[in-house]
C-alpha cells in the first residue's frame, strides 16, 4: 500500500559513500536502485541543480508530465487517486 513515505529518505551522500566502498561489482549488470541514486548523485554534481529541477526541465515538462513531482505538497494530494488492494 503506498503510504506517500519516502522510502529511500536515509539515503544520503554519506549513505551512498559507504555503500560503494564495500561494493562489489557483480559478473553480470543488473538492475539497482542505489544504482539509480548515484546517477542521480552524479547528475546533479555536474549540473548544480537539484534532482527535481532536472528531472522537470529535462523529462516532466517535455513529456508534459504536467501533474508529476517528486515532492508533493498537501495541497496536491487531494490530485492523488486511491490504491486498490484486491479482495
Amino acid at each position: 500500500m503506498f503510504t506517500g513515505k519516502n522510502l529511500y529518505s536515509h539515503i544520503d551522500k554519506d549513505y551512498l559513500y559507504s555503500f560503494l566502498e564495500k561494493y562489489n561489482l557483480p559478473e553480470k549488470s543488473r538492475y539497482s536502485n542505489i544504482g539509480l541514486g548515484l546517477l542521480a548523485y552524479c547528475l546533479t554534481l555536474r549540473t548544480g541543480e537539484k534532482l527535481e529541477s532536472l528531472l522537470k526541465k529535462h523529462l516532466f515538462q517535455p513529456l508534459q508530465m504536467n501533474n508529476t513531482v517528486i515532492t508533493l505538497k498537501e495541497s496536491d494530494r487531494r490530485k492523488l487517486s486511491s490504491g486498490h488492494v484486491g479482495d
